[in-house]
Formats: structure tokens, sequence, C-alpha cells
């Protein structure tokens, strides 16, 4: 998942060990030049590097002021309301079923996303998952694989069961996640969610 603008982290990593190797200079009152004193220094101003990078890419990638020219991923954290509705049809009244209500709760920091989702019968989880992004195209897509466990009471209908979901992202003018998915019970359907907030569901809510 290519979260940032490769070379241009590179410089921008450099310039932030170089801003931290001055201040360690300048508080161990230490000559401003290349010097045995200064490079003594370096193993120092590499952990606090270490901890900031940390830092940066579990929360404070997510600031506007990096945004577009650094980071290049989209923050999808946060819970997401929607339905899903199957293209199977049902032998016996042969008609398709009425949409499913569901959420999605997503996990995210800069390198790593994991997503959840909670129907009334069910719990999926991802197991692979990325972001493709091509700004050229105007393409944002998220991606992932999920295994999905029904409880216990409908497993005599509805089993457990592999599948993958491929949902075009959109932030204007409104938050919202579309596209389709499939199975290995060889079911297919269209997927759509709509941003409702930031704080994480734990469970299906009616």
């Amino acid at each position: 998942m290519n979260s940032i603008r490769q070379q241009v982290a590179l410089g921008f990593q450099i310039v932030v060990v170089l801003i931290i190797w001055v201040i360690f200079i300048i508080f161990n009152d230490v000559a401003l030049q290349i010097n045995w004193k200064a490079i003594k220094l370096l193993p120092d101003v590499i952990s606090v590097y270490a901890i900031l990078y940390l830092i940066f890419i579990k929360w404070l990638w997510r600031i506007p002021l990096f945004r577009g020219w650094l980071v290049i991923v989209p923050d999808l954290q946060g819970t997401w309301k929607g339905t899903l509705e199957t293209t199977w049809v049902d032998p016996q009244t042969n008609k398709t079923p009425t949409p499913i209500e569901a959420y999605l709760a997503i996990r995210q920091t800069l390198r790593d996303i994991h997503i959840t989702m909670y129907t009334k019968e069910s719990v999926s989880n991802s197991e692979a998952t990325g972001i493709c992004m091509e700004e050229d195209k105007g393409i944002r897509l998220l991606s992932y694989s999920y295994s999905n466990i029904p409880k216990a009471t409908v497993r005599e209908r509805s089993q457990i069961h592999y599948g993958a979901i491929r949902l075009r992202i959109s932030v204007r003018p409104e938050r919202k996640l579309e596209g389709e998915y499939w199975t290995d019970r060889k079911s297919t359907g269209h997927a759509e969610f709509r941003y409702i907030g930031r704080k994480l569901v734990q469970q299906f809510a009616d």
C-alpha cells in the first residue's frame, strides 16, 4: 500500500533528522559543525527520530498539514453504515432477498488497515487489505479479503465462508465507499457505505 510520496518522504526524513541533530548539538553546547562530539550524538538523534516516526505513522499522518504533498492515502478510520445487496435469487421465491444493513469499523494507521463488518447475523474480519491510489486517473480503491462467521443459530442456512470486496473511495461531496463483493459460496453483490463518525462500533446496532 503506497501511503506517501516516496521521493518527498525521503527528503522530509533527512530534514527531520538534521533538525533533531542540530537541536541536540545546541543543547549539548557542541560547536555547530561536523566533529567527533557531534557524531557521538547520532545514536540519541536516531532514537528520537524513531519515536517520532512511530508517532507519525500512528497518529500525526492524519493532520491536514501533511495531506497531498506527503501523505496521499485517505483517512478512513471510523464507522461506516451501509447495505449489502446480493444478486443471488432464492429458488423458492424467484426473488432476490432484501438488502442487508451493515456497519464497517475501520482501524487504520499510515501503514496498516483492518476492517470489521457487522451485520445482524454475522461478523467479518479483513485478512489481506490494500488501498490502490492512482491520483492521475482519479482512482482510489479499498480492496480486501475477509472471513465471515455467522452466529451459531443461523449456520444451518448461512455457513462460515470467505470472500473479497472492492470499494471505490469517494470523499466529495460526501464520504462514501461503494463497490462489489463476491464469496466462495458463488454469490456476488453490491455494497455501499457512508461515513458516520470516528467512534468505532463493536457490534451491530439496530
